[in-house]
């Protein structure tokens, strides 16, 4: 094309993507659904049935999850404890906070 006596290129440029979900969200009613399903009457089934709901309710990654320590800091990226305010977590690392030094 030419525009004005000079040749006008149109570069090399793509189209916005809009991001693409790996997943669905998951809803109350489908964790309502999955905490019913493992045994609660049983040491694994009512472990799961906690994880599942401290993930959901605090909106953790499964990496932040697991990483998870009881009481205090150890190895993992933050810990859980109990006060008067009910279940508190605090992360230390995570893919969004930076680290603390």
């Amino acid at each position: 094309m030419r525009v004005g006596g000079a040749t006008a290129r149109i570069s090399n440029t793509k189209a916005r993507k809009e991001a693409v979900r790996k997943g669905k969200p998951l809803l109350a009613n489908d964790l309502r659904g999955l905490i019913n399903g493992p045994d609660q009457q049983n040491a694994s089934g009512a472990r799961d049935a906690a994880l599942l709901s401290l993930g959901w309710a605090a909106a953790l990654r499964r990496s932040e999850l697991v990483s998870l320590d009881w009481q205090k800091l150890g190895a993992g990226g933050g810990f859980i404890s109990v006060d008067e305010r009910g279940i508190v977590v605090t992360l230390m690392a995570s893919n969004t906070v930076e680290p603390m030094v």
